[in-house]
């Protein structure tokens, strides 16, 4: 018996995770306290990991398969779900005229989060400029009804932003064309104001404020029904997105007097 057979003869199995807790993994439902302990042991254990990647229906399993098969720069290009260094990138959630959105997996914390990356075809200097603006910006102002920033970095040449996830998605996309209640509508413009007020105090002015940069925290579980006031009670509005923010107290040099900025009217 060689020495590497006796190790592994005389080392305890280590305990596999049940199956259902390596299917909640794959589809992303596993509790948050769970998350850390099964990502560490799939890292070392082929066969959970050959389990994991065979869960029918998960975005997981899809990013891993077009992953592997992404052997040159132009398929990675071709495919936006690939595996970034401490990321897995489970799914695109937003596209702006700027940047691209995915909800992620930070690995090594087993979190979920919005994963930011610039376009490739803004990466030229004002491109870069607008996305540490913004990454400074956000990383300054703390504050409950303001998306947070987790982790900045630049992965092959292109720079990310990891963010709070907000699960509830965005403002637009509950707004039907018709008014909100009128107590829930006075409440959530409050709840802004203070928020944007607290950007004002540091002489920011986001410059963007539209339905689509207001991120609403909720318990998915509960029916959305806009036209409820009970509902909008436990809805918590995040303002998002400061790409085209403007502090007050730099100097120009990203934008000119009357040029276009944000989405046209």
């Amino acid at each position: 018996m060689t020495d590497d057979e006796l190790t592994t003869y005389i080392q305890p199995r280590s305990v596999h995770p049940c199956a259902e807790s390596l299917r909640d993994y794959a589809l992303g439902r596993l509790p948050e306290a769970d998350l850390a302990e099964c990502a560490t042991h799939l890292e070392t254990c082929p066969s959970c990991r050959q389990f994991v990647e065979t869960v029918p229906g998960d975005a997981f399993v899809s990013l891993v398969q077009k992953a592997s098969h992404a052997d040159t720069a132009s398929s990675e290009s071709a495919n936006p779900l690939r595996l970034q260094r401490g990321f897995q990138l489970i799914e695109e959630i937003g596209r702006g005229g700027m940047a691209v959105v995915y909800k992620a997996r930070q690995s090594d914390l087993g979190r979920i989060v919005a994963f930011k990356q610039i376009k490739q075809e803004l990466m030229t200097a004002e491109g870069l400029l607008r996305f540490q603006t913004e990454a400074g910006v956000m990383a300054r102002i703390q504050h409950p009804n303001i998306v947070q920033i987790h982790d900045v970095g630049e992965q092959d040449g292109m720079p990310y932003i990891a963010f709070e996830f907000v699960q509830g998605g965005s403002l637009d996309r509950l707004l039907s064309g018709n008014p909100l209640p009128v107590r829930a509508a006075c409440r959530l413009l409050a709840i802004l104001a203070r928020a944007i007020q607290v950007a004002h105090d540091q002489s920011i002015i986001h410059r963007d404020m539209k339905p689509s940069n207001v991120l609403l925290a909720w318990d998915r579980n509960l029916a959305a029904d806009p036209s409820s006031e009970r509902f909008w009670e436990g809805v918590i509005p995040k303002i998002g997105d400061f790409g085209l923010a403007k502090h007050l107290g730099q100097p120009e040099g990203q934008t000119y007097t009357g040029q276009v900025l944000g989405t046209p009217g």
